[in-house]
């Protein structure tokens, strides 16, 4: 199972409903699952997206954030992917968030920031193409 899992880390008023990669990723990326969370989410979501997390044979984390929004419950998701390093393909930070920018840092991971959505998209399609 291949998992796409796009995570918001803002302030509650800023959160988005939805994942505006999803409708890309249903149309080309057929086989691929798609998991959506936010530093707000309940504890059920995050238990079932961590189990999920689990059984992955590989995993692109995409979060997007705004500057000095806490991680909060997704941290749990973020260190879920650290520790599976070998399943994670690609780590992409949009925006501005030092403590996010800090625990990249600090997990060892490589991880691209800002990338334009085009070059986002072909990285990805190329990352999955190559699992199969």
């Amino acid at each position: 199972m291949q998992i796409f899992l796009y995570i918001q880390v803002k302030p509650q008023e800023a959160i988005g409903f939805g994942n505006p990669y999803a409708s890309w990723v249903q149309e080309e990326l057929t086989e691929v699952v798609l998991l959506d969370a936010d530093n707000h989410s309940e504890d059920l979501v995050i238990g079932q997206a961590l189990k999920m997390l689990a059984e992955a044979e590989s995993i692109v984390l995409l979060i997007d954030s705004l500057p000095g929004a806490s991680p909060g419950k997704a941290s749990r998701l973020i260190e879920s992917v650290f520790r599976n390093s070998a399943k994670c393909k690609l780590i992409h930070l949009a925006g501005e968030n030092e403590l996010l920018k800090k625990m990249l840092k600090l997990s060892r991971s490589h991880y691209q920031q800002n990338l334009k959505t085009e070059d986002l998209k072909k990285e990805i399609r190329e990352l999955v193409v190559s699992d199969q």
